[in-house]
């Protein structure tokens, strides 16, 4: 399921680039559902299908207001109650959403590290995050006791053997739960 389509960031190596690059001047690329609409979904596939666990499909879903994740959190406890895994990035992750989270049954975090190379981060994937700030995040997670997972991608044009045993040494300083690899293909 998911609560929001696209993304507004610009990273460099994601196909959302590539889409909005592609629908310039088409309107918004962006999009959210209402907590309301997506629980209304939820709650019918739930009853339909006995699911007993839901995943966010969103690339960023804590890419939202405080006051809208509330009012998702007051809904799925409400209507909803299943455990929930979600993708996200570092910048989105603060004690107060991780609370929230918790709260209502999120057991799985899914989170963009995509290298472990700052510069490479920063100057060929534009995402600008320093690895403090990751290893710092996926602490905070697991103090939350909420599982987690850091997606990785190696095979990067320009990339050297040793920006791929930073990630290899980024990896293991943050202890994730699982970790996803993927090869870069055009």
């Amino acid at each position: 399921f998911e609560m929001s389509r696209g993304c507004p960031n610009d990273c460099t190596y994601c196909v959302n680039h590539a889409i909005k690059e592609s629908l310039r001047g088409a309107g918004k690329y962006f999009r959210r559902k209402s907590p309301e609409n997506t629980i209304k979904d939820i709650k019918f596939n739930k009853e339909k299908h006995k699911l007993e666990r839901v995943v966010f499909c969103d690339d960023n879903f804590l890419l939202m207001p405080i006051g809208r994740l509330v009012e998702f959190a007051e809904a799925w406890k409400a209507e909803i109650n299943l455990p929930y895994w979600i993708n996200t990035v570092v910048e989105t992750i603060k004690h107060d959403n991780l609370a929230l989270l918790k709260e209502t049954g999120c057991d799985g975090i899914g989170i963009g590290v995509e290298a472990g190379s700052e510069w490479f981060r920063k100057n060929i994937l534009f995402r600008y995050v320093k690895n403090s700030r990751i290893i710092k995040t996926f602490k905070l997670i697991q103090e939350y006791g909420i599982r987690t997972t850091a997606n990785i991608m190696i095979g990067f044009p320009g990339e050297s053997v040793e920006d791929i045993f930073e990630t290899i040494e980024l990896v293991k300083r943050i202890g994730p739960d699982s970790f996803d690899i993927s090869f870069v293909q055009p």
